[in-house]
């Protein structure tokens, strides 16, 4: 779950919303985790520190037809801050660095 200060996490579902009302989807843009880190914050936050590749993405419309290609974006890593609340994980921010 995602608070709704999010901003990365508000970029993708307006990204999301957007390939759906085209009736397109993104494929692709597997990570390959290359380490990862959790260091404890002071308020009982987390953060998780990743690194790791990503691979080469496509949009493809309703038919499957790829009609934009994206080359892999190589190394990149991520910091994601998360906490606990409810019995849930929530994210609070995410950055990526490349």
């Amino acid at each position: 779950m995602r608070l709704a200060e999010c901003v990365f996490c508000k970029r993708v579902a307006a990204d999301s919303k957007k390939y759906a009302e085209r009736a397109q989807r993104e494929t692709g843009g597997e990570l390959n985790i290359l380490d990862s880190s959790v260091a404890q914050g002071t308020d009982k936050s987390f953060l998780v520190h990743i690194d790791a590749t990503e691979g080469p993405t496509q949009v493809v419309d309703s038919e499957g037809r790829a009609i934009e290609e994206r080359p892999a974006a190589g190394a990149l890593s991520l910091d994601i801050l998360m906490y606990r609340q409810d019995g849930k994980w929530r994210v609070r921010a995410v950055t990526v660095n490349d």
